[in-house]
């Protein structure tokens, strides 16, 4: 049996899903029990941030605890240097941890090395991309701090490990996760339709199933251990199996925030999206349908529905070993997704759907049961978190601050704002872009473009009205900028010593 002096933990994050998207924060047709009853036995925080709108910078600020521009991760495609940044697995594996990760983890690139983008002068190749598992490299372990790994990549499923066990139960299956194999024919709705695989053989049963493996090996042993369970949905494509396809009713949906008066002082970032966007589809995106527009709400809450089934497995798996008490389980997820708000779908602009996010932390021995936090925190606070409730020193460089205070009901108020870096890189250009967000207003500043964008939440709490260009709210402007500016600036690189006065 594993140590009870030192708690276990099991760290569930899934891939692209709202804060509206659950039961517990107040979406009455959401069906989300096992999350729900998480909830209500655990610690929710309502002001929960992540450090970047995209997966790969937001996963690595996650495991390092340091902000993309620190930590180097700036967009997708950088992979995660190894060598230079320490992981919240290398910490506690050094402790005496066993540590392994299943599922979607993405701190290297999902594509091959692309010469558009680098010349790739030192030719790294990613262990997470199609090239390197077709040519039937090992991959390197520990990997990133994990001892042992079972990967998937969720959106191109013709590599990693999730992938070779399909094809062992059964070489078609693979062709079963196609569009073009879909159970109904598509409707046109981008990137949706209904998925052929049965759910025994669909992603996040594999990931549950991997993760209750991992649980039931470690839970023998005596040294504590740290498990990251990664589900790739509800990420598009908007593809769940039957029966969640059909789970919910488009009828019984509320259409997304959206209003034609967002036209009227746009920001730059915002209006250059929407042409770009509306460039790669089949219609004009003010223009899509709101059939296609309630398919895609509703196959999204049928992945969500699914996710929730399996971390019940999980959880349920915790209770039958008789370790639940001292396991901190935590479930999050790396970004939001716009799923029609502001006429948007995936990600683009860093509006609050794409900031704002889930989290949700248990563990009976140590936390409240049923109490809300209000307080802003940031997914940069994960790993301080954990390290804290672990006994364990953060290292050097480490920029989250621990808030196991709120946790174990102390008086937390957290942070003055959220900071929010996203970054694009490529051979079209660099784009620059950051964004704080507080109880009352959200402001975004980008670069080339020099412009921004400033949001009254208490008066537009669904960031209609652009107000960066308002006299009337000059003054604000300057203070959130001002904000702002301290946060970029506190955000540097802590980690170098300095050893000597001169």
């Amino acid at each position: 049996m594993t140590d009870s002096t030192r708690p276990n933990i099991v760290f569930i994050l899934t891939d692209q899903q709202r804060l509206d998207s659950l039961g517990c924060y107040g979406n009455s047709v959401a069906r989300t029990p096992c999350l729900d009853r998480l909830a209500a036995n655990g610690v929710t925080f309502d002001n929960a941030f992540t450090a970047n709108v995209i997966c790969q910078p937001s996963r690595a600020s996650i495991l390092t605890g340091r902000y993309p521009r620190v930590n180097g991760v700036v967009t997708n495609g950088v992979a995660l240097d190894g060598d230079k940044e320490t992981t919240l697995p290398d910490i506690l594996g050094a402790q005496g941890y066993q540590t392994a990760c299943v599922g979607k983890l993405h701190l290297a690139p999902h594509n091959d090395s692309d010469p558009a983008y680098s010349p790739n002068e030192r030719g790294y190749e990613s262990p997470e991309s199609p090239g390197f598992w077709k040519a039937g490299k090992p991959l390197p372990l520990p990997y990133y701090g994990f001892q042992d790994v079972r990967l998937c990549a969720g959106h191109a499923h013709d590599c990693m490990h999730y992938y070779r066990d399909l094809v062992s139960r059964d070489p078609g299956l693979p062709d079963l996760l196609k569009e073009e194999n879909a159970l109904e024919p598509p409707s046109g709705a981008p990137t949706s339709w209904k998925s052929a695989i049965p759910e025994e053989h669909h992603v996040s049963t594999w990931v549950a199933d991997q993760a209750i493996d991992y649980i039931e090996t470690f839970a023998a042993k005596p040294d504590p251990f740290y498990l990251f369970v990664g589900f790739p949905d509800p990420h598009f494509p908007y593809c769940p199996p039957a029966p969640w396809c059909d789970m919910f009713d488009p009828g019984s949906v509320p259409m997304p925030r959206r209003s034609r008066d967002e036209l009227k002082a746009p920001s730059p970032r915002y209006t250059e999206v929407l042409k770009r966007f509306s460039s790669l589809l089949p219609y004009d995106l003010m223009e899509i349908p709101d059939d296609h527009v309630r398919e895609i709400i509703v196959h999204t809450y049928g992945m969500v529905s699914l996710i929730d089934k399996n971390v019940g497995r999980i959880t349920d798996n915790l209770d039958r070993l008789g370790i639940r008490d001292n396991t901190i389980v935590v479930f999050t997820t790396d970004h939001g997704e716009h799923l029609g708000d502001h006429w948007l779908i995936y990600k683009a602009v860093p509006f609050d759907e794409l900031m704002h996010l889930p989290m949700i932390w248990h563990c009976p021995s140590r936390f409240n049961a049923s109490m809300r936090q209000d307080g802003i925190v940031s997914h940069v606070d994960i790993t301080p978190t954990l390290l804290d409730l672990a006994g364990i020193e953060q290292p050097r460089g480490v920029q989250g601050e621990s808030y196991r205070v709120a946790l174990e009901g102390g008086a937390f108020t957290g942070r003055s704002c959220a900071y929010i870096e996203n970054d694009g890189l490529g051979p079209d250009g660099n784009t620059f872009q950051r964004t704080i967000r507080t109880h009352d207003y959200r402001l975004s500043y980008y670069m080339p473009e020099n412009e921004g964008a400033l949001y009254d939440l208490r008066n537009d709490p669904n960031e209609f009205i652009n107000r960066w260009y308002d006299p009337d709210y000059r003054d604000a402007r300057n203070d959130m900028t001002e904000l702002l500016l301290k946060e970029s600036i506190q955000a540097a690189d802590p980690e170098p010593e300095r050893v000597a006065g001169c």
